[in-house]
């Protein structure tokens, strides 16, 4: 009986800890949520592309996290590029990048707040030089 109540003290002595670390670190999200798209519904290599993530908590936009970032790299490359995004309006925060040669690409998105973060579910965007040309993913 002992044993089990030193045990069960352990166990919650540990939960209390862990939660702690997770407040202070800032590994929490409280609801806070992103959404990546691009704006142009055809990416071409060369050309300008506006992404948009779109910061939510619960039901309302957020407009003034403290930082967004969206993280682009190329399939066949390691380096990661990271581009500012400035709030435009209704919790949408766009930034501007380039992609300088067809292929594929994953975006994701990094929000940090006053409430916690958030990481956006990573995509996948194909860049295609021909016009038409249906975009898959695979």
């Amino acid at each position: 009986m002992k044993k089990t109540i030193i045990g069960i003290a352990m166990l919650l002595m540990t939960s209390a800890c862990s939660i702690a670390n997770d407040e202070q670190s800032g590994n929490r999200n409280n609801g806070v949520e992103v959404e990546v798209k691009p704006v142009q519904q055809v990416l071409l290599p060369g050309r300008a592309i506006l992404v948009d993530a779109h910061v939510t908590q619960g039901n309302e936009n957020v407009a003034d996290a403290e930082e967004v970032q969206i993280e682009i790299w190329n399939e066949d490359r390691t380096a990661h590029e990271v581009v500012m995004a400035s709030h435009w309006r209704d919790g949408v925060y766009r930034a501007k990048t380039i992609f300088a040669e067809s292929g594929t690409y994953y975006i994701n998105a990094l929000v940090k707040d006053k409430d916690g973060s958030a990481t956006a579910p990573q995509q996948e965007w194909v860049i295609n030089n021909i016009v038409g040309e249906p975009q898959q993913s695979s």
